[in-house]
């Protein structure tokens, strides 16, 4: 039985510690770790600027040489109506390949084949040769004005899509950082919260013994109460708020979908010191420090895509005039080998050299060509003015708002200070029954409702830097250099 009872707690102790979660000790440290390990947000901003980079490989490619092959071979036995009208009656042929387009308008292309044929008059009849091919753009290409700008706008493309991907991976970055500074505000509240209930049901004791020896009235054990209902309210809250942060914290990072989040310790006076000295630096700034910013390369490329782009559109419905050459060399014989001895010593050229000549009729080539100019115009120049806006407006206006945030951080952090030094006075007016317990409930309610107030102020004010480090993700303070 002792066995049993053994086994059957040993499975129980075994099954409860699988189940159990782990805990982590959350800090930038740990999310800078987190981070690390690539959270499927990183991954798909680095799979979207990989598929504009393909644009750019695939545009690339273009210009790849190319080996093709081909081989044919035909057995007929028809037969011939006239003896000077021969029939094929055996064939076969294989051509070797090589073309290479090239960046400036031209295409070049080389082929070795040879081919084989009997007939009603002729056996084995083999021609081997050479030949090679050269196409150059006259009009359209010419120069590779429409080939270089389609190479141009990708390359570009995928610059402006890694300014980009650095821009958004830095806002996922601060978005983390904004959820773990709420939760650390969101801890200091509770811990106010906690204090202040713990002396509300200190006082309500107190209160309880006055009423059993007559001195407090029902009135006054309704008001501690009410304010331990208040509070306990006020702390549910708070958990509630923190399990909503919790949450998000696990959606961005999925490795801590398991795990029980606790916050190591931290230093909220250090950070506030970080606050105020980044506010300074960045205040100095009377411009946009653009040296801090990605945004001005991505205007830059912008520029660069756009130029390309209308070089692009420009020649969509103009003519186009090629110059095409071809030049070859053939031996001929009975035999394959004598084709090629043929070929080596007694070789026959051809040179052939033609125009190709096309052009779009009608207007709706012209037509499409207007409204991609129209398009361009407006795509690139929303782009455009909306970057620059966001680093104009981020700035200053984060100037703005962090001066006049800190202006009411230094008020309510006074606010609190007189506050609790009236409190201490109200007590022990009220402990000599020379204040009622209405006023020093009120006074203990301002007290916390100050102190919420001032974490609520610190936080916007790291929110709002946060949010500035997304558009100058290189600004060089300390504040910036966690993650």
């Amino acid at each position: 039985m002792k066995n049993l009872i053994f086994i059957l707690a040993l499975i129980f102790f075994t099954v409860f510690a699988a189940n159990a979660s782990t805990s982590i000790k959350l800090n930038e440290d740990v999310l800078y770790k987190l981070l690390k390990e690539s959270p499927p947000t990183l991954q798909k901003l680095e799979a979207s600027f990989l598929s504009t980079d393909a644009s750019r490989a695939k545009a690339e490619d273009i210009f790849s040489p190319t080996l093709s092959a081909s081989a044919n071979a035909l057995d007929s036995d028809e037969k011939s109506l006239n003896t000077f009208i021969p029939v094929t009656s055996k064939y076969k042929a294989l051509t070797l390949s090589v073309s290479k387009p090239l960046q400036y308008g031209a295409a070049l292309g080389g082929k070795v084949f040879t081919e084989k044929s009997t007939n009603t008059q002729l056996t084995n009849a083999t021609t081997t040769g050479y030949g090679l091919s050269l196409s150059v753009d006259l009009y359209k290409d010419l120069f590779g004005r429409s080939s270089r700008a389609n190479l141009e706008m990708t390359a570009s493309a995928s610059r402006r899509a890694r300014a980009e991907r650095d821009i958004q991976v830095a806002t996922f970055k601060n978005n983390i950082r904004k959820i773990y500074w709420s939760l650390v505000a969101n801890e200091e509240a509770l811990k106010i919260t906690k204090t202040l209930l713990s002396s509300s049901e200190k006082q309500l004791r107190d209160a309880n013994k006055r009423f059993k020896s007559g001195v407090a009235d029902r009135g006054e054990l309704a008001r501690y109460n009410s304010q331990i209902s208040s509070r306990k309210a006020s702390m549910i809250s708070i958990r509630w708020e923190k399990s909503k942060l919790q949450q998000q914290l696990k959606l961005l990072l999925p490795n801590l979908s398991e795990s029980e989040l606790e916050l190591a310790p931290y230093d909220i006076d250090k950070t506030v010191q970080d606050v105020l000295a980044c506010s300074a630096f960045i205040s100095k700034y009377k411009e946009a420090p653009m040296d801090f910013t990605k945004y001005d390369e991505v205007v830059e490329f912008l520029n660069q895509e756009e130029a390309s782009q209308r070089k692009l559109v420009k020649n969509y419905d103009s003519v186009d005039l090629k110059l095409i050459g071809e030049y070859e060399s053939t031996g001929k014989a009975f035999s394959q080998s004598d084709s090629l001895d043929d070929l080596s010593d007694d070789g026959r050229g051809s040179l052939s050299v033609g125009l190709q000549f096309s052009m779009p009729l009608g207007s709706t080539k012209k037509n499409t060509r207007q409204i991609q100019d129209e398009i361009t115009t407006k795509m690139y120049g929303a782009q455009k003015r909306e970057a620059a806006g966001k680093v104009n407006a981020y700035h200053f206006q984060t100037i703005k708002s962090v001066n006049l945030l800190n202006e009411i951080v230094f008020n309510q952090k006074e606010n609190t200070k007189y506050l609790s030094q009236s409190l201490k006075v109200s007590k022990r007016k009220y402990s000599q029954a020379r204040i009622s317990a209405q006023q020093l409930v009120q006074e203990q309610d301002a007290y916390l409702q100050s102190n919420l107030d001032e974490i609520s102020t610190k936080l916007a004010v790291i929110g709002l830097l946060m949010d500035y480090f997304t558009v100058f993700s290189e600004t060089p303070c300390e504040l910036n250099r966690k993650l």
